[in-house]
């Protein structure tokens, strides 16, 4: 694994972090890439999954 994916793999473990992946390095890391149709229903979304948290 590669200094670049190696950090935002330790990103990613930042509650509210951002952070961009190629599908590529998403499918290295074994993540499901999931694309919203608009930057709302993104945020809707995350906005859901944090209150079932």
């Amino acid at each position: 694994m590669n200094e670049i994916l190696e950090q935002k793999l330790i990103d990613l473990d930042i509650p509210g972090a951002v952070v961009e992946l190629t599908p590529d390095e998403a499918d290295i890391l074994g993540l499901q890439v999931e694309t919203a149709v608009s930057e709302e229903y993104a945020l809707n979304a995350r906005f859901d999954e944090v209150e079932d948290e």
